[in-house]
């Protein structure tokens, strides 16, 4: 390596150490968090065992319970376009999905949670 320069695998291997950085803090979003417990995963902070979860009684699936017709709206936006259900989506996929609601004015989805 030349001093100051990286190589395409230490690039890379930065690149994903970024990238897994900026997923830890969405997950850890305080705002995503309280909606994980309400919604999903009475467990331990930071209630990460949801993202599998599916409601026994409407299409309400994943972390954050995004009914299907939501999720096909929301998802194409956020990369996961491929995931027909929210419950099929890696979890970084349901977060970014979840912060994009908030930050495009949908955050009254989950008025019930009593988050703030």
């Amino acid at each position: 390596m030349v001093a100051g320069l990286a190589t395409t695998d230490q690039v890379d291997q930065i690149d994903q150490s970024a990238i897994d950085r900026i997923r830890r803090e969405n997950q850890l979003h305080p705002f995503l968090t309280c909606v994980r417990q309400h919604e999903s995963d009475r467990g331990p902070w930071p209630h990460t065992n949801g993202y599998r979860a599916k409601n026994p009684i409407s299409s309400a699936s994943g972390a954050y319970q995004f009914l299907d017709s939501t999720w096909r709206n929301v998802a194409p936006k956020v990369g996961g376009g491929q995931y027909s259900r929210a419950m099929d989506a890696p979890s970084h996929i349901q977060d970014d999905a979840a912060l994009w609601m908030i930050n495009n004015g949908w955050k009254s989805a989950w008025n019930g949670t009593g988050c703030k």
